[in-house]
């Protein structure tokens, strides 16, 4: 199950999913590639069996870097796909800390990037980012006059917004895929544009780095293409 869905950019009430299908003796895994750096995140306390998130998006690591958590009572048995010296001979991480030749500098310098935004203070930026894509959130669905897939008041968000296109671009473009390539050349915005469920989305993404008049460029970027 998601943590957080990279479609729609929903939190996923993942505590109470677990906590149903516990009950039932169903095992989790949680896929909560967003959720490290945008979510207060402490794995232990969800309940699941398996979570595995990556450190390249909102902790700002480099690309490969990431992490697979096992709860305690499901580490026998389990170990990675490629083996090494460490093979049934150490402890449970070990075994997944030495492969070979596996380049690991991703994974060292992920440390120095938590290390970086923790000068700013996870709360701080965790809060910050929350607020500046609610915001954004209500700017965009307002310029392209659409309404929201989520609640207005950011409940539903972390640092992501989904919001549906208006149905004007479709109407001059051939995929979402054209759209997206022309923001990127007339306006120079990287911004995900796709379709989802028979509509075409676009997904903001709010960092500390980030500043409100993007935002606003975009949403004049977009109406634009209709113009």
């Amino acid at each position: 199950v998601d943590h957080i869905t990279s479609p729609t950019a929903i939190v996923f009430p993942v505590e109470r999913i677990v906590a149903i299908a516990a009950s039932r003796g169903v095992d989790v895994l949680i896929d909560g590639a967003h959720a490290p750096g945008m979510l207060d995140l402490d794995v232990s306390s969800l309940g699941a069996a398996y979570y595995a998130g990556n450190l390249h998006k909102w902790v700002c690591g480099p690309k490969g870097a990431g992490f697979i958590w096992c709860r305690p009572d499901r580490q026998e048995g389990l170990h990675p796909l490629i083996i090494s010296h460490p093979y049934r001979e150490h402890a449970f991480a070990d075994e997944f800390d030495w492969q070979g030749t596996r380049d690991i500098t991703p994974w060292q310098a992920a440390a120095d990037a938590i290390g970086f935004l923790e000068r700013f203070g996870w709360a701080d930026v965790i809060k910050h980012n929350h607020r500046l894509a609610t915001w954004a959130h209500r700017l965009l669905c307002e310029a392209w006059q659409v309404e929201p897939a989520t609640p207005l008041d950011g409940r539903l968000l972390g640092s992501m917004a989904t919001v549906g296109l208006p149905t004007g671009v479709r109407d001059r473009y051939d995929s979402a895929e054209a759209v997206r390539e022309t923001i990127f050349d007339r306006h120079r915005i990287e911004v995900p544009v796709f379709e989802w469920s028979g509509r075409w989305w676009s997904r903001v993404s709010c960092q500390i780095y980030n500043r409100p008049t993007e935002y606003e460029r975009l949403a004049e970027a977009v109406l634009s293409l209709v113009d």
